[in-house]
């Protein structure tokens, strides 16, 4: 009976094992290639796993792959970028350090990653309602959260200052990996900033 469970426990292991390999490897090629320039043959080469392992874990194909892929992705980017967002003393010094960390981020990526969102939602959001909503919520919630940070700091219109701050950061990445130069984050975070603090004496 114990050889059994364990062999149960290791198949178990061995299955979410293949399934996290997948997923990562898709987040990955959707972030650099998007939707459409991703194959699954690409997908199952990176993540080094059968091909059957795909349809196993993913009945839903290409599309629900894609999916899952996006929301760890995206997951992940804001677990990454709470670190700099609860260092910072103040919403306008959170703004500026959020702004610095993505320009390391992408500068280690050889200019080749941006937001995690962002490709997949202006390639495939329109054709493909299950990412449409994905890419539609994941802004939505960073959006809220923005707006929280402003609250809590007694920064006035924090919904209204959000939806600006969150629409520069994106528009700084892609100027960021356009030019594979972080100059235009760094200047979107000093003077998103300048702003907030402005905001927060008037």
């Amino acid at each position: 009976m114990p050889s059994k469970i364990l062999t149960k426990q290791k198949k178990s292991a061995s299955k979410v094992s293949g399934r996290d390999k997948l997923l990562l490897a898709t987040g990955n090629l959707l972030r650099k290639y998007g939707y459409f320039g991703t194959g699954l043959l690409q997908i199952v080469k990176e993540s080094k796993t059968p091909k059957g392992s795909l349809y196993f874990h993913f009945p839903g194909g290409k599309e629900e792959l894609a999916g899952e892929a996006l929301k760890l992705s995206a997951r992940e980017w804001f677990i990454h970028l709470s670190v700099p967002i609860q260092s910072a003393k103040s919403a306008s010094e959170a703004v500026k350090k959020v702004c610095e960390w993505i320009a390391r981020d992408i500068e280690s990526s050889g200019y080749e990653h941006g937001c995690p969102v962002a490709t997949v939602a202006l390639e495939a959001a329109n054709t493909i309602d299950s990412l449409h909503l994905i890419a539609k919520e994941n802004y939505q919630e960073w959006e809220r959260t923005i707006a929280m940070i402003l609250r809590k700091d007694n920064i006035p219109n924090p919904t209204a200052l959000s939806t600006l701050i969150l629409s520069s950061i994106e528009g700084a990445i892609l100027l960021s990996v356009s030019y594979r130069n972080s100059t235009p984050l760094i200047s979107v975070g000093k003077l998103l900033s300048k702003i907030i603090s402005s905001e927060r004496e008037s």
